[in-house]
């Protein structure tokens, strides 16, 4: 049952499979187009040169403010809702997990604003 995963925490592995289970079309289509790079890290340069090429109205919708708050945000809820499970995790599990989380918040808060 989904209940009594929640209260111990999901494991490690359990996680990572769903992340890539969640995002490897996205990560797909973003490495397709440069956006990413094979360890999933963004391409700031390329987003943003080709984010430039957007009319001016749209790109005044988009704010790098308005996504780092949002993330910010996103990781602070996170931390609150999760923060029981924080012991289940070895010092490199939980800092990879933070890294691939704070990738997912950029994506979704990024994604949010077009």
């Amino acid at each position: 049952g989904g209940k009594q995963g929640a209260d111990k925490g999901h494991s490690f592995d359990d996680i990572m499979q769903w992340v890539e289970e969640e995002f490897t079309d996205d990560g797909c289509v973003l490495k397709q187009i440069g956006w990413m790079d094979a360890e999933g890290n963004h391409l700031e340069e390329a987003i943003h040169a080709d984010l430039a090429t957007l009319p001016e109205g749209v790109q005044a919708g988009l704010s790098e403010d308005g996504v780092a708050e949002c993330v910010s945000s996103m990781m602070a809820e996170g931390a609150e809702k999760y923060a029981h499970c924080e012991a289940a995790y070895t010092e490199q599990e939980g800092a990879v997990l933070m890294d691939v989380f704070t990738k997912i918040a950029g994506y979704k808060c990024f994604m949010g604003q077009l």
